[in-house]
């Protein structure tokens, strides 16, 4: 008895969601059309400029050479070792 409740149950469900989702699509479509239909053509002549570059708000003043660049790397890859060997115990 508990399973014919629920197949007739389901059945009913899957009508209301078959019905639901041609609702939900006409919906959908009504929309789009609405939303194409308001927007005014456009004019290649009265195309908007691209923005102009920002320039950056904060300037980086760090130090930089190549002395300075190749030692950081060095200290980068001293600290990659020592966790390595860490990591393999």
């Amino acid at each position: 008895r508990n399973r014919d409740k629920a197949e007739v149950f389901e059945q009913a469900l899957a009508r209301v969601s078959h019905r639901l989702a041609e609702v939900a699509e006409a919906s959908a479509a009504e929309l789009r059309n609405e939303r194409i239909a308001d927007v005014p053509p456009r004019h290649p002549a009265a195309a908007v400029p691209p923005p102009a570059k920002l320039s950056p708000q904060r300037i980086d003043r760090r130090p930089d050479w190549p002395g300075l660049r190749k030692r950081q790397a060095s200290t980068r890859a001293v600290g990659a070792r020592r966790q390595a060997r860490r990591d393999s115990r």
